[in-house]
């Protein structure tokens, strides 16, 4: 059971960081977007909605970098707390239903990190819209 259970972790990771990866190039590419829209007559101008969607780009990465950043430390102080109880002679069994559970714990944070962010492309793609709507009237 548990190699069920570490297989399908390994496939749920491998999932969220292929999601991850394509949403940061979205990203990326709506910021070249936005570069483009702001040129008019060769002069830099910015509407109200290039700068929401701009701030909204920002807090997405801000939100990515934060999902990996909090996971690793919350990994590492996970892993140094294993550490001391294998030294500190814990049972087995209990260390590994104790890891079980932080892991657990760990993966829906970083999940639920992962799923703010995505629900952010939606609002950046309908103000970006606005954007375009506003630009030809």
């Amino acid at each position: 059971m548990d190699d069920l259970l570490n297989n399908l972790n390994k496939i749920f990771g491998e999932q969220t960081s292929n999601c991850s990866e394509i949403c940061r190039k979205i990203v990326f590419a709506l910021f070249a977007i936005i570069w483009a829209l702001s040129f008019s007559n060769g002069e830099l101008k910015f509407t109200i909605y290039l700068v929401i969607v701009s701030f909204l780009l920002v807090l997405y990465l801000i939100i990515d970098t934060l999902q990996y950043f909090l996971t690793a430390l919350e990994y590492r102080k996970h892993f140094l707390s294993i550490q001391e109880a294998i030294k500190a002679g814990a049972p087995t069994d209990l260390i590994a239903k104790s890891e079980r559970e932080k892991r657990k714990k760990i993966n829906s944070n970083s999940f639920r990190m992962m799923v703010c962010k995505v629900s952010l492309l939606p609002v950046i793609f309908i103000m970006l819209i606005f954007s375009l709507i506003n630009k030809m009237h």
